[in-house]
């Protein structure tokens, strides 16, 4: 084999410069899908934030596994676990197998792969580099409740690129199991992850991530009743308006009315740890008997939003609410909490799949106004 030419060694240079100038892009704000950090005299109060955010910045590069330049999909994903699980980019050779299906929300691609070198079967996504954040997002989420050792979740092992794609791995669940004691048993594991609260005390989440293929602003609140109305319905109304829904004008009223009903009677939620997007479609139950979660949009909040989701489209099983609120009940007032926690979902509907659901969320308007 001849070696290779000084502008084949040119190319590639500018392949690598290509991709770290892609790479650092899109982690260059300080909340995931922000617009790009620049330290101006408006932007910063001085060293010690211009340091805060570069050290953000550090830590979700050290996250992410950047492949050898010209390495395909399954060899960049190879290099990441073997880099992962084994500190060897050499150490996992993965092939294409069954089970994987063929797209994920945000516009992900997803698949499975084994080890061959193991026998472990992989679930993955994938995006061009646009998607980085995306599933460094779904990455971090999954860890996050992964780490507490409550509730089944698969166990997140890299998140990378290769030249024009971006990937993260997770471990691969085998599902098909019973829901029978399943669900009394996961209601039990989710209001314990729930006692987990953010280390600050504060309310939101260390990066932007998305809702279905929405975006969902986080950054950290002090103030749960001001995340929601600012990270949350004020943004999601925001959405729908752009796209041609204002219910009435009624914006400025509905918010109002919202934060008397998350405020009513001194409420005031702990900021757990929650999944986010916790629809029963995003529930299952592994061959072994395991009930499980994925597919999230962390952030900390009131527990409660998980919680009302679950009622949204379908519902778990009876016993998963009693076994939830025979370890932590809930309090007074969470029936009204449920429809304003849903109605935010409701609109994220309208902006993903257009007006069909508007007639639903005027409903759900309507009956809030009169709470």
């Amino acid at each position: 084999m001849h070696p290779p030419r000084r502008g084949q060694r040119a190319a590639a240079a500018v392949v690598v410069l290509l991709r770290i100038i892609v790479v650092l892009l899109l982690l260059s704000s300080s909340n995931g899908f922000s617009s790009s950090f620049v330290p101006t005299a408006a932007s910063t109060t001085g060293t010690a934030r211009t340091r805060s955010t570069f050290t953000r910045l550090s830590m979700r590069a050290a996250l992410v596994y950047e492949a050898k330049a010209g390495s395909p999909l399954l060899e960049a994903m190879s290099q990441a676990v073997g880099q992962a699980l084994y500190k060897d980019a050499s150490a996992c050779a993965l092939e294409p197998t069954t089970g994987g299906g063929s797209a994920g929300g945000g516009g992900a691609s997803t698949g499975a792969a084994k080890d061959t070198k193991s026998g472990a079967k992989y679930f993955y996504k994938s995006t061009g580099l646009w998607g980085l954040n995306m599933l460094l997002a779904e990455y971090k989420g999954i860890k996050a409740m992964h780490d507490t050792q409550t509730i089944r979740t698969p166990t997140p092992v890299a998140v990378g690129t290769s030249d024009s794609q971006a990937f993260v791995v997770f471990e691969y669940l085998s599902m098909g199991g019973s829901r029978g004691e399943a669900a009394a048993r996961m209601g039990k594991e989710l209001a314990q992850m729930h006692r987990h609260t953010s280390k600050n005390g504060k309310f939101g989440w260390d990066i932007d991530n998305t809702i279905g293929a929405t975006l969902q602003p986080n950054g950290w609140k002090e103030s749960w009743v001001d995340f929601w109305d600012e990270r949350r319905l004020g943004h999601m109304l925001r959405l729908c308006r752009r796209e041609g829904c204002d219910f009435g004008g009624v914006e400025g009223e509905l918010r109002t009315k919202v934060r008397a009903i998350l405020t009513e009677g001194g409420y005031a939620p702990q900021p757990s740890l929650l999944h986010g997007d916790l629809w029963t479609g995003n529930t299952g139950v592994t061959d072994e008997g395991s009930m499980c979660i994925f597919d999230p949009a962390t952030y900390y909040g009131d527990r409660e939003t998980d919680l009302a989701m679950t009622t949204l489209f379908g519902s778990l099983a009876p016993d998963f609410y009693k076994a939830y609120v025979e370890e932590w009940p809930l309090e007074e007032g969470h029936e009204k909490r449920k429809t304003v926690y849903n109605l935010y979902h409701i609109l994220n509907h309208i902006v993903l799949f257009g007006g069909g659901y508007r007639s639903q969320a005027q409903r759900m308007i309507d009956q809030i106004m009169k709470m």
